[in-house]
């Protein structure tokens, strides 16, 4: 959800020609991934701890995979 909303941001400012809106894509995506790094993934690590931990290393993060995860 992350990613697709920094992009209909940067989209709209593509679009529209409003540098503001892509300086705030920028903003907003920095701010989620400090979000994510430093207030979900402990969250869920506590939450189920080895089954998190083997996700975390099948799942790119962010980026998209070419092929399914398999867990």
């Amino acid at each position: 959800m992350y990613v697709a909303t920094t992009a209909a941001i940067a989209g709209q400012g593509l679009l529209l020609g409003r540098w503001i809106l892509l300086v705030a894509a920028a903003v907003y995506a920095a701010a989620m991934a400090a979000l994510h790094h430093l207030r979900e993934e402990p969250l869920l690590a506590r939450r189920f701890g080895a089954d998190y931990a083997r996700y975390r290393a099948a799942v790119p993060g962010w980026l998209l995979r070419l092929r399914p995860y398999r867990g």
